[in-house]
């Protein structure tokens, strides 16, 4: 009844991979509203170094545990990078450009049974 069969590469590969494609898909989601694809950038190299340093390298190695570590850091720092606030503008961009009129108001600016 154990779950032995879990620590193998054959099965610990292909679940690693999917669940590092899920966490860098949400930070590639959306990146124009947010902190652009730096973030995203940053989290391919961090999995692509993960995988490397935990399945194809010696394993229990220096190099191969700072590969996993500093992937594993630079993952968790992209995916607080990516959800850190922006400052907004001094601006408001999202402002009417053209005159408001209420409703009832004809274009020269006097309201129906005004005219008088």
């Amino acid at each position: 009844m154990g779950l032995g069969f879990l620590m193998t590469t054959a099965v610990l590969l292909p679940l690693t991979v999917l669940s590092l494609a899920v966490a860098v898909a949400a930070l590639g989601f959306r990146a124009g509203r947010r902190r652009g694809l730096g973030p995203f950038a940053v989290g391919v190299a961090a999995a692509v170094v993960l995988v490397i340093g935990k399945f194809f390298m010696e394993s229990n190695t220096v190099i191969s545990n700072t590969a996993v570590y500093v992937g594993i850091a630079s993952l968790v720092g992209a995916s607080v990078w990516n959800s850190w606030p922006t400052r907004r503008t001094a601006g408001v961009s999202s402002a009417p450009t053209v005159t408001l009129l209420q409703l009832g108001t004809d274009i020269k600016g006097v309201r129906h049974g005004d005219e008088a």
